[in-house]
């Protein structure tokens, strides 16, 4: 008996993997979709998922495609490729220095100011370019500047941040994001990533307060109210808090113990006066006294009313093809914000978030995207008022690839499955390496991915999953979300 109820398991287990192995492509498209979909963790989640074929524009599989959701970081789709349709990939921006009044011909003194004027160069300073990095565009400015021989400023250094709106942060942001690196906001004369490192030594015991031992790069007066504890864990998990240009920051949370340097990072509240500050500093290291404090435009609007400028120096930024493939791959909030803005001042906008946004979506609509439930609150895909589907994503894909003379940079900008940048530690499978080109997205209970599959079969496909509100482990809605994409890669 028990002999012939073995082979009866033996006979259902070989009919099985018959039946799966004849199974046809759109058949095993649907099963893993469905295996997908019964998750325990995504019972009660919303789901948005499309795949299509480019070359054939067929619908592989999909599931609610048109439902809106909150996307998060694949938002930086649009921005990065509104950006690229119409500014270029060559385009570059560019940062000013300039002076206003007259220079004295018998001291060389600067009877007027020098201002630094921005025009929304997301890489000034930045960590993210081996050229634009530490002080190199500061070095280029004192070079500049004692070309003319100016000896000495009897006004003061000046951060000209006006091509951008003053209202720096996105309307929707919350307040826990504000005053950290991620919450960086956009503004017309941007340094060092508008962001700054702070180090805590941390407590022996579980508890234990706390303290700052310095920050980088130096911002004058700061204020911190440090609530951070010691605690018995290994990462981050501290947050700051403070509102744009406020010096007042509170810190809240928890760093691991017995940490002698542990950095943080925090949003620079107002990047346009530390780029004054920073460039004073350096004049007068190099013997260039400066009569007067530096300051902004938006600090003491009267300096800019009615004077001539001068220009000393123009500094340009790496390409947009380059910091767009920096956005993507990494997941850089700032420059997503940046290339959003840039688009709307492309597009006739008011320089501001909300005014690029309406701008951005009405470009798209011309286009034939299907925007009904679409809403843009950011660039960065940040704001939890932001909602997006599946199918609205992969008619961006399908465009950038069947419509775009800029596809190769858009496609290039992407992180790659298992190997670069957000994706690096997603889908390490030697099957898939290097076929799926994708961003992806984080937020509270929320993960997307879109991109670009290349199969083993040879078809390219287009995919966008959004999935809100699940209720298992991030780690175990990652892991099933791979899950679907290798199926969709290795099946057709």
């Amino acid at each position: 008996m028990k002999k012939q109820l073995f082979l009866s398991f033996l006979l259902m287990l070989l009919a099985s993997i018959i039946w799966a192995q004849n199974l046809s492509t759109p058949q095993k498209n649907q099963k893993a979709l469905l295996t997908f979909l019964n998750t325990p963790g995504f019972q009660s989640a919303s789901i948005s998922f499309v795949a299509m074929d480019l070359q054939s524009q067929e619908i592989i599989c999909s599931h609610s495609p048109h439902k809106v959701l909150k996307p998060a970081s694949s938002l930086k789709l649009l921005s990065t490729a509104s950006a690229l349709e119409l500014l270029g990939p060559d385009f570059k921006f560019k940062t000013q220095l300039l002076y206003n009044g007259k220079i004295e011909a018998q001291t060389q003194e600067l009877k007027g100011n020098i201002i630094i004027k921005g025009y929304g160069d997301p890489s000034l300073g930045s960590s993210h370019f081996r050229t634009t990095n530490d002080d190199d565009f500061f070095s280029h400015c004192i070079l500049a500047l004692k070309k003319t021989g100016i000896s000495s400023i009897s006004g003061r250094i000046i951060g000209d941040a006006r091509y951008y709106s003053s209202e720096s942060i996105p309307e929707t942001w919350t307040w826990e994001s504000m005053g950290n690196y991620y919450g960086a906001g956009p503004n017309g004369l941007s340094i060092f990533d508008n962001t700054y490192k702070l180090y805590f030594r941390t407590g022996a015991k579980v508890g234990q307060a706390s303290k700052i031992t310095g920050i980088s790069p130096n911002i004058p007066n700061l204020s911190f109210n440090n609530k951070v504890k010691s605690a018995a864990i290994s990462y981050d998990n501290a947050y700051l808090y403070a509102s744009p240009y406020s010096n007042n920051i509170e810190i809240r949370g928890e760093l691991p113990l017995n940490k002698s340097k542990f950095a943080i990072k925090g949003s620079i509240p107002d990047p346009a006066y530390l780029c004054a500050y920073t460039l004073d500093s350096l004049l007068k290291q190099s013997s260039i006294s400066i009569k007067n404090n530096p300051s902004t435009f938006r600090l003491m609007p009267s300096l800019a009313q009615g004077k001539q400028t001068h220009i000393i120096y123009t500094h340009y930024s790496p390409s947009l093809k380059e910091i767009i493939k920096k956005t993507n791959t990494h997941s850089i909030n700032l420059f997503a914000e940046l290339c959003l803005i840039e688009a709307g001042i492309a597009l006739k906008a008011q320089p501001k978030t909300k005014n690029a946004a309406d701008s951005v979506l009405s470009y798209w609509k011309k286009r034939q995207m299907p925007t009904q439930g679409l809403r843009i609150y950011d660039g960065s895909g940040m704001s939890h008022y932001n909602s997006i589907s599946a199918s609205q994503l992969v008619f961006l894909l399908n465009y950038m690839r069947n419509e775009s003379n800029y596809y190769q940079s858009f496609y290039e900008s992407l992180a790659i499955a298992g190997k670069t940048g957000t994706l690096k530690y997603f889908l390490q499978n030697k099957k898939t390496e290097g076929k799926i080109h994708a961003k992806s997205g984080t937020i509270d209970f929320g993960k997307s991915y879109a991109g670009y599959i290349k199969t083993v079969s040879g078809k390219e496909i287009a995919f966008a999953i959004i999935v809100n509100n699940y209720s298992c482990s991030k780690k175990e809605a990652t892991q099933k979300i791979a899950q679907l994409i290798e199926k969709l890669t290795l099946n057709n």
